[in-house]
């Protein structure tokens, strides 16, 4: 770990999927970085543009709307960069269906009309045909493959122990509910929720919450319904506002070769999928464009290290915005130097434990003393003008004048947590309880200790000293 700011992408452990990236930004929380890649058929075949962006406005949407139907990783967004709380997922896709339809080996119209009539557990009466409203809204799971998911059913999720059979029980009420209120809030906007796939994953409580994506264009089948029933009758596929344009131009188009990089999708094609989007999107929320949803405006440019691309920058602006910047209770860490990482990371590590937001900043007191006032300045500012919740740990050994310093001129609550040694115990501590008058910086010497006292000093609501 580096001080916020000196942040490089490399601080945060990263992982690459289809179409975003996955940054770890502690123990408890990931950055989800949605790109603009398009998926289909297990292959990214385009982009699209504003994609990103959209499905993560999308997502932010239906995750407040229905955040009192089942809990959700959702923390804060900004333009197509989510910040969610991080959880063990649950590897089954929850695909809930309302209509025979679809167009991928997967769907259940491409194994109907095999003459399959039991898909994934569920049974299907003969007579239906594409399109076609079902008797009842069913779920049929698949299995969680970064190369090929396959339909499973309910039975096989619990013997193969990907989930128990409460588990299940629980997650499959909540598909239901959730999928209803998103068919009839869609269906206020005007359009069908055909289907869609939700995904949940475990708090380390073992408490399950709705995780990855919530009803985007991308993870969920839309038609118009004005239209739908006068083009079912014609059998014409419906009017659809997700990514099925483009499968049914690949499968169309492409049914012997799908070999990665085989397949070229129309600039048109593209450019009314992007619209289609983008429709939706401003039709539901009533946003007339899309936007960034931080509400930030403090510059980060400091922390971006020379020959980064755009990209990267972004996203490291993104995380200081984020650990510094955002409106929840915040345990900001100032060390003296560098050479303090090892104790800061102990601090750290207690502070996760109890699920504290922090962030780490190098300022000496005696060496960069214009540096600290002006970082106080800007601490000061977001808690007595912005009325936020902080404490600040201070952090050096040897002569502790940092956290003295720091607790003269905030009105932020100090402890002083100084590395101590054994070659030079009583000078660390003495430092740091030795203060003048006015000076209210505590004491205390275990990181664990620390966390603790702050999770209680949050818990009663203190949000500043005047």
């Amino acid at each position: 770990m580096k001080p916020t700011n000196k942040l490089t992408l490399g601080d945060f452990p990263h992982r690459s999927g289809k179409v975003r990236e996955i940054y770890q930004i502690n123990r408890n929380q990931l950055l989800l970085a949605h790109s603009d890649r398009f998926s289909a058929h297990d292959q990214i075949v385009c982009e699209i543009p504003d994609k990103g962006t959209l499905l993560t406005q999308m997502s932010q949407y239906w995750f407040e709307q229905t955040s009192h139907i089942c809990p959700n990783h959702f923390l804060y967004a900004r333009d197509n960069l989510m910040f969610v709380a991080r959880c063990e997922p649950i590897l089954v896709e929850v695909v809930i269906r309302a209509y025979m339809t679809g167009s991928t080996r997967t769907s259940l119209w491409t194994h109907y009309k095999q003459g399959a009539r039991r898909y994934c557990g569920v049974d299907f009466p003969n007579g239906l045909v594409k399109n076609q409203k079902l008797p009842e809204v069913v779920i049929t799971p698949t299995t969680k493959d970064p190369k090929h998911d396959e339909p499973i059913s309910a039975t096989d999720i619990i013997e193969r122990k990907l989930a128990t059979e409460k588990e299940w029980e629980y997650i499959s009420q909540k598909a239901l509910e959730l999928f209803e209120f998103a068919s009839r809030r869609a269906l206020e906007a005007g359009f069908i929720l055909v289907d869609t796939k939700l995904e949940f994953g475990r708090l380390p409580s073992g408490y399950i919450i709705l995780i990855d994506e919530a009803f985007t264009c991308d993870s969920s089948r839309y038609w118009r319904a004005s239209t739908y029933q006068s083009r079912f009758e014609a059998d014409k596929d419906p009017e659809g506002l997700d990514k099925d344009q483009i499968r049914r131009y690949i499968t169309e188009n492409y049914t012997n070769e799908l070999s990665p990089g085989t397949i070229k999708i129309p600039p048109a094609l593209i450019q009314q999928t992007r619209q289609a989007y983008l429709d939706f999107y401003q039709t539901l929320t009533g946003e007339d464009s899309i936007h960034s949803s931080s509400s930030s405006s403090s510059s980060s440019s400091d922390i971006i290290e020379d020959n980064l691309n755009f990209s990267e920058a972004k996203i490291l602006t993104a995380i200081q915005d984020y650990l510094i910047n955002r409106q929840d209770p915040v345990v900001a860490i100032i060390s003296g130097s560098e050479q303090d990482q090892e104790h800061v990371k102990k601090i750290a590590v207690a502070l996760e434990t109890e699920n504290l937001n922090y962030f780490w900043l190098v300022c000496s007191a005696h060496k960069q003393t214009r540096q600290l006032m002006a970082l106080l300045d800007e601490l000061n500012d977001q808690v007595i003008n912005h009325n936020r919740k902080m404490v600040i740990v201070g952090v050096a050994g040897l002569s502790n004048a940092l956290s003295a310093v720091i607790s003269a001129n905030s009105p932020i609550p100090v402890i002083a947590c100084p590395p101590l040694t054994d070659q030079n115990f009583l000078i660390d501590v003495q430092s740091s309880i030795r203060n003048p008058s006015r000076v209210p910086a505590s004491f205390i010497s275990r990181p664990d200790n620390v966390a603790l006292h702050i999770r209680n000093w949050f818990q009663l609501g203190c949000r500043k000293i005047n």
